[in-house]
C-alpha cells in the first residue's frame, strides 16, 4: 500500500572508560614483580600490555591476576566520586582471580592493585575495565537499511537485525516487545532461547501497527532484551515516530485530448495500457476538456478547494478524498477554480487504498476542440 522508508541505527554500547594508562606507583623503587591481568575480552594479545579488559553488561566479571613475588594483594575500585575497597586477593602459585559485579563497581574509572613485597616499598597497578553491551543490532523498514531508527510509517515492517556476544556467560535468551506511547505497556513479539556466549547473523520481523492503533505522530517503542544464564539481563529501548506517508512519487505529466492515451500511476507515465491501468484520461466534450479515467480502471476523483498540496501525504489526500463527493469526471478542467486540488483514488479493489494529487499546471490549445494540458502530481503508488 505504502512505501515506508525510516532513516536510519543506534549505538548499542555502553562504554565504561577511564581516562589512564597502564602507571606503577612504586614511591621511587624499582618494581619487584610483574603483574599482569586476563579476562574478558582482552584488548592486547601481549599480557604485558594489557592494561585494558571488556566485559559485558551480564558478564560475571572474573578478572585472572598474574603476580610475582607477592602472596596476596590490595585491591581498590576508583570511581567518580571517591573509592571502595574491593578487599585483599590471595596470590596462590602466582595467580588469584578476582570476581566481582558490574553493580559493586558502580562509577569505575579503574580498579588499583597494590602489592608490597618483603622489603619493599608498596606499588600499584591500574587496570580499566569497560563495559559493552551483549548485542549489537541494525535495522531496515520495508527493505530499505538505515542505522539509527527515528520514524516509520502504519503497516510497514521493520527487521531487526542482531547478533551476540559474552566474555563468559551465556546467553539464556533473547527477546523483543513493543509498547505505543509514553505511559504504554510493553506487549511481547519474540523470544528466541540461546544458551551460547555468542550468536551471528540473527533476525526478527516486527509489523508497525495500523492507524488505529497507532497515531500518527505517536511513537513506537521497542524493548530489546538479552537475558544471561547468571540471571542478569540487559535491554536497550529504541524510540520510533509513526509520520504520515510521504507521496515520494512527483512530477509532471502531459495529456493531449486526442490520441496520447492516458497517464497510469502505476506505470508513472503517460502511453496506452491493458489491465484497467489508464487511470487519468483527457477528453474534449462539446469543445469542452472532461479529466476521466477508463472505467477498466475503476478511478475516481474529489475537486478540493483550498488543499495544501505543497504538504500533501498519504493520509492528507486520503481524508480529504473521503470528506468530499467522489465522481467519475471532472468537467471542464479548464474552468477548475485556481486553488483547486483533484485528488485521486487510484483504481478499485486492491488498488483502492492508493491515492494521488493533481493540480493543473498549463492548458495549450491546439484548436477549438484539440488541447494539451499539464498537471503536476503528487502519488504514493506501486
Amino acid at each position: 500500500m505504502q512505501k515506508s522508508i525510516i532513516y536510519l541505527l543506534i549505538a548499542l554500547s555502553v562504554s565504561l572508560t577511564a581516562c589512564y594508562d597502564t602507571e606503577f606507583d612504586t614511591g621511587g623503587f624499582s618494581v619487584p614483580s610483574l603483574i599482569t591481568f586476563d579476562g574478558g575480552f582482552a584488548q592486547s594479545t601481549n599480557p604485558l600490555l594489557r592494561n585494558r579488559l571488556t566485559f559485558s553488561a551480564i558478564d560475571d566479571i572474573a578478572i585472572i591476576v598474574s603476580a610475582t613475588n607477592v602472596d596476596e594483594l590490595q585491591v581498590t575500585a576508583i570511581q567518580g566520586g571517591g573509592s571502595t575497597s574491593l578487599g585483599r586477593l590471595p596470590i596462590s602459585n602466582e595467580q588469584g582471580v578476582l570476581t566481582t559485579t558490574w553493580s559493586e563497581l558502580g562509577d569505575l574509572e579503574r580498579i588499583d592493585f597494590t602489592g608490597a613485597p618483603d622489603s619493599e616499598q608498596p606499588y600499584t597497578k591500574r587496570l580499566e575495565l569497560r563495559q559493552v553491551a551483549p548485542f549489537s543490532l541494525d535495522y531496515s523498514a520495508d527493505g530499505v537499511d538505515f542505522t539509527t531508527p527515528s520514524t516509520t510509517n502504519n503497516d510497514s515492517t521493520i527487521s531487526v537485525y542482531y547478533e551476540l556476544a559474552t566474555a563468559n556467560t551465556p546467553v539464556a535468551q533473547v527477546s523483543f516487545a513493543q509498547r505505543i506511547g509514553e505511559d504504554g505497556t510493553f506487549i511481547p513479539l519474540s523470544t528466541q532461547e540461546v544458551n551460547a556466549t555468542s550468536l551471528e547473523q540473527q533476525q526478527v520481523t516486527l509489523t508497525v501497527p495500523d492507524e488505529a492503533t497507532l497515531g500518527l505522530d505517536e511513537s513506537l517503542f521497542v524493548r530489546a532484551t538479552v537475558e544471561g544464564a547468571n540471571g542478569l539481563a540487559y535491554e536497550e529501548i529504541i524510540e520510533i515516530q509513526n509520520l504520515a506517508v510521504v507521496l515520494d512519487s512527483e512530477g509532471m505529466f502531459d495529456l493531449n485530448s486526442v490520441g496520447n492515451g492516458a497517464f497510469s500511476f502505476t506505470q508513472l507515465d503517460t502511453g496506452t495500457f491493458d489491465g484497467g491501468q489508464s487511470d487519468v484520461q483527457l477528453l474534449s466534450v462539446n469543445n469542452q476538456l472532461n479529466l476521466t479515467a477508463d472505467p477498466a480502471s475503476g478511478t475516481s476523483f474529489v475537486i478540493s478547494e483550498g488543499f495544501n498540496f505543497a504538504e500533501a501525504t498519504y493520509q492528507s489526500v486520503r481524508d480529504a478524498f473521503a470528506e468530499g463527493v467522489a465522481i467519475t469526471t471532472v468537467e471542464d478542467v479548464a474552468n477548475l477554480p485556481t486553488n483547486a486540488t483533484v485528488l485521486v483514488q487510484v483504481g478499485s479493489g486492491s488498488r483502492a487504498t492508493e491515492y494521488a494529487a493533481l493540480q493543473l499546471s498549463a492548458i495549450d490549445r491546439n484548436s477549438v476542440d484539440q488541447a494539451t494540458v499539464r498537471f503536476r502530481y503528487k502519488a504514493n503508488t506501486p
